[in-house]
């Protein structure tokens, strides 16, 4: 997979970056028959993210996409497509994240998400919008922690990557 982006905004060294722990997670820009795209609207926090997560031991990182495409999005997924992929170098949490990013499509009939406790709490929600209405609202998210400044620049590099695939003359 190629680079889509390195994040490092606490400007960490790599040296002491390599003995923090590394999360892996599979996210993706999932597009509906409508050429919608799955939003996630924390609303608690006041930010938006693509659905995804953390890749379990087990699992591979398309099988990870499609259970959490199903848990956050209410979605089964096909037509997976490689994006690339997001290294983000987090010094205040000690971790390395490496997102693998993928573009897929709807099959079938949306359903409800299965948001966990957690997630319920933040104040998850599904939006069902445009890639540009995605970016417009990502763009526009207010974070009071470092963290929100990592998530918003991976879902705008995930979405731009998608969207130059999709729509290379809007770009």
């Amino acid at each position: 997979m190629i680079l889509l982006a390195e994040l490092n905004f606490e400007n960490t060294p790599e040296d002491e970056a390599s003995t923090f722990g590394v999360r892996n997670t599979a996210r993706a820009v999932v597009f509906d028959n409508d050429k919608n795209i799955a939003l996630m609207n924390v609303s608690k926090e006041h930010f938006h993210k693509l659905p995804g997560g953390g890749i379990d031991n087990d699992e591979k990182p398309k099988e990870a996409l499609k259970r959490e495409c199903k848990e956050e999005a209410g979605v089964e997924i096909d037509a997976i497509v490689e994006l690339g992929f997001i290294k983000e170098i987090k010094k205040e949490s000690k971790a390395v994240q490496n997102s693998y990013c993928y573009i897929a499509h709807v099959i079938g009939k949306k359903g409800l998400p299965q948001f966990t406790e957690f997630e319920t709490a933040k104040g998850f929600k599904i939006l069902w919008v445009s890639i540009d209405d995605a970016l417009d609202l990502v763009k526009n998210d207010t974070y009071e922690k470092i963290a929100g400044k990592y998530i918003a620049e991976r879902e705008l590099a995930i979405l731009k990557a998608a969207k130059e695939i999709y729509y290379p003359s809007h770009i």
